[in-house]
């Protein structure tokens, strides 16, 4: 979870999008990986200076990423909240097995490291570390090597592929249906024919093995629909000197004769369980588990977003459940048949549905799940605060630039911004719940003068107690 440019400046709410973009793609499974180093020794000052040693940032490191986790730093303290959410969202996921509603053969080898280049990357959730509301960096030039001359840089032709499928991917992503890459090993080698269902779509292909054929051959004799997006391959991979391979690849492939999809089309013959009735930035990915499915949503949008979800292939008394991942509350879903089922997230918010199993519910939803039912009123607060350690000033509603403040722009110690909301009598009777919409680093929250509650994942929604008194919060 480490962006360039971006060193001590990630913070766990980042971590916790990234995290989900990889649970997204099929990640099951996320170690931490880390240095642990320390010195108070005179000479560690004396020779690194007033920011230390560090070795991804500094004047000489052109990178500047990684942060600081230790138990000096302003994150640690989030790292129970964080790691609480990690743990049982790739607990969920980890069981049962994947279930993809579309499979896309990749004809290449490895992935493409320059695809930040590309202009549907930049676009992309979370490219270069770039969160909702953000400002994406510059897109990256070319190394200078003085007294060398490099050769014109060529477009990867991974990426030029992947350029041309954007639109179909697009298409698949807002109607909420799931889909991953499928290669050679995997068609050839059977696995994917035993371990997994849905159809494979063929696009724009350059080349393709023949013995890739003979597996796309099989999986359509068994019923599983192979499409082809583009153009049909011309050649087979490799050396063929003679022409002889592409001659039967030629002959094959118009006996074969995969349909010729549009985009739409591919969606359509998709067939997944669930699809959104909408597009929206909510994503899906899918676990089949023994008497059921688990679907985890995960809104990629730093807004709260309404999605209504179209259900198929229930069982007949089928139970429906939520499971809040930050809260670990779960609740019954409300769900009529052949009705859709609304599913709202706020900003950068996930939730698992389980479709099967019954779970043991709580007493009610989390604050979040509940949020759209509340009537909303905007308290002023212009009055801030900011403290470094033993000192504090007044910042009125005016936020400073560390990077200009030379009291801030090389501190080491945590940075507290402070505010008091006054509540009225008629207001204090009637609010339940507090919403700090977008916070970036964690909140710490004190109610009627109770104790702390420190908040550091989205949604930064607190639910508040019944009775609370007029005054300071």
């Amino acid at each position: 979870f480490v962006w360039a440019d971006q060193a001590y400046a990630v913070t766990p709410r980042q971590v916790r999008a990234a995290a989900d973009a990889l649970f997204l793609s099929g990640v099951n499974t996320v170690l931490y990986h880390g240095i642990a180093y320390a010195s108070d020794q005179a000479e560690f000052e004396a020779t690194f200076g007033e920011l230390g040693w560090y070795p991804f940032f500094g004047p000489e490191n052109f990178s500047n990423f990684s942060n600081d986790y230790g138990p000096g730093s302003s994150v640690w303290p989030a790292l129970t909240t964080l790691n609480t959410y990690l743990a049982r969202t790739q607990s969920l996921l980890q069981t049962g097995e994947p279930s993809v509603d579309v499979w896309i053969y990749y004809p290449f080898l490895g992935f493409p490291t320059t695809i930040e280049d590309a202009a549907f990357a930049r676009d992309s959730f979370l490219f270069m570390g770039t969160m909702p509301g953000e400002t994406p960096p510059p897109a990256s030039s070319r190394y200078e090597i003085p007294f060398v001359s490099l050769p014109e840089s060529e477009i990867d032709p991974r990426v030029a592929w992947l350029e041309q499928l954007e639109p179909v991917l697009t298409a698949l992503d807002e109607a909420g249906v799931t889909w991953s890459w499928v290669n050679d090993h995997a068609l050839q080698s059977g696995a994917f024919a035993r371990r997994t269902a849905g159809g494979v779509v063929l696009a724009n292909l350059p080349w393709l093995p023949l013995e890739t054929l003979d597996a796309l051959e099989a999986l359509e004799a068994e019923g599983r629909p192979v499409g082809l997006v583009g153009s049909p391959p011309d050649a087979v991979a490799g050396f063929d000197p003679d022409g002889e391979a592409d001659d039967a690849l030629h002959r094959r492939l118009e006996a074969f004769a995969p349909r010729l999809l549009s985009g739409a089309e591919v969606v359509e013959r998709a067939r997944p369980r669930v699809t959104h009735a909408q597009a929206g930035p909510v994503r899906r990915v899918s676990r089949r588990i023994e008497d059921g499915y688990l679907h985890f949503f995960v809104n990629q949008s730093g807004e709260a977003t309404e999605t209504r979800l179209n259900l198929t292939g229930l069982n007949e008394g089928a139970s429906l459940s939520w499971f809040d991942p930050l809260s670990g509350r779960a609740w019954p879903a409300d769900h009529t048949e052949g009705s859709t089922l609304p599913l709202m997230l706020s900003g950068l918010e996930s939730r698992f549905l389980v479709v099967g199993p019954s779970l043991e519910n709580s007493d009610s939803a989390p604050v979040s799940a509940r949020v759209s039912d509340f009537q909303t009123r905007l308290l002023p607060s212009t009055d801030w605060t900011i403290r470094v350690e033993d000192s504090s000033r007044a910042l009125g509603e005016t936020f400073i630039d560390w990077r200009a403040d030379p009291a801030l722009v090389h501190v080491d110690s945590p940075v507290i911004y402070s505010t008091v909301i006054e509540l009225e009598a008629d207001a204090a009777a009637r609010v339940r719940a507090l919403d700090l919409g977008r916070v970036e680093g964690q909140a710490m929250v004190r109610i009627d003068g109770g104790p702390s509650r420190r908040l550091a994942l989205d949604p930064f929604l607190l639910e508040l107690p019944d009775g609370l008194e007029a005054g300071p919060v």
